[in-house]
């Protein structure tokens, strides 16, 4: 059962780190990609015009569609698959993720395993003119898939048995 709180931990420390990244990237792709006068939101002036307001609106929101799929996959795939096998989250915890035989995961499978497992459940609730699944739906599907890690023998979450890893704790 410690191996699945020490993976809960590792995703909170990652967690955090990937949302600052995404903040980071949206300021900077509305700043200096679309140009956006940032001072409007921190502003109580109510003279701004509605238009403006609901421009920059319209441009967060796609800044905040780009950004979550980049940050989330050059965070997860670039450490998982160098030396470090593992995010900075897993490190910290102690863990790393391997694949049955034991070698380093490749890009691609990682591709697919971060895909799995956070883009394709946000990209159908928020790109879908009536989403599949509610927001609510798809975090209680994320959390399925994780807590499953409880109760199978090697401690392994549904994205770990669909692409054949392992995370597993030691070091390399």
């Amino acid at each position: 059962m410690r191996r699945v709180w020490r993976r809960f931990f590792a995703m909170l420390v990652d967690t955090n780190i990937t949302g600052a990244l995404h903040v980071f990237l949206f300021i900077c792709l509305l700043k200096f990609y679309f140009h956006a006068d940032l001072s409007v939101f921190f502003t109580d002036n109510d003279s701004i015009n509605d238009k403006i307001n609901l421009h920059l609106l319209g441009l967060s929101f796609i800044a905040f569609m780009v950004c979550f799929p980049i940050t989330y996959l050059i965070y997860s795939i670039n450490p998982i698959t160098s030396k470090w096998q593992g995010t900075l989250g897993k490190r910290i915890m102690g863990i790393y993720v391997i694949n049955r035989d034991g070698t380093k995961l490749t890009k691609i499978k990682m591709v697919g395993r971060s895909v799995f497992v956070y883009i394709i459940p946000f990209g159908s609730f928020v790109c879908l003119d009536k989403p599949l699944f509610s927001l609510n739906e798809i975090n209680i599907i994320i959390c399925i898939g994780f807590i499953i890690s409880a109760f199978t023998p090697k401690k392994v979450a549904l994205h770990d048995i669909i692409f054949k890893t392992y995370v597993i704790r030691g070091k390399l």
